[in-house]
């Protein structure tokens, strides 16, 4: 049985509300030539995936596809002052290659392994939902194709 598994990494923007200022810590170079900065963004994002794979689940894994990206805002209360959070997600499908879900890092309660039915179930976002859906399929498509 093949292992995949679904990863995300984000961009965020915070924006803070009293000043009216955005934050984020990624200014492109000024003489790179857009293709080569495209490039190198996917790299990093690639990148930024499979290390935040390992850190957040305890899992490696090499990347099979880009699933999709997602954007959403929300307001984080807990900050002072409070401030208006816009996050681009994207979500790429890893092939597991090792890894212990219970070496996962303190910013998650709880690796499992799902069936990716109830994955789908269990997510929370419709957003998320449609990203296992997305997988779901390439999976399937792809099984098919090796068939």
């Amino acid at each position: 049985m093949r292992r995949l598994f679904v990863r995300a990494v984000s961009a965020r923007l915070k924006i803070d509300a009293t000043l009216g200022r955005v934050v984020s810590h990624q200014a492109p170079p000024k003489r790179t030539k857009a293709r080569d900065l495209e490039r190198a963004r996917a790299l990093l994002e690639k990148e930024a995936a499979q290390r935040e794979a390992r850190e957040e689940t305890g899992l490696s894994g090499t990347i099979v596809t880009k699933i999709d990206t997602i954007k959403y805002s929300y307001v984080a209360k807990w900050e002072k002052p409070t401030i208006r959070v816009f996050k681009i997600v994207t979500f790429y499908l890893l092939k597991f290659t090792e890894g212990d879900p219970s070496q996962h890092d303190r910013e998650v309660d709880r690796v499992e392994w799902f069936p990716i039915e109830k994955a789908i179930t269990t997510a929370t976002y419709p957003q998320e939902k449609t990203i296992l859906r997305k997988a779901k399929d390439f999976i399937a498509a792809n099984s098919e194709a090796e068939t």
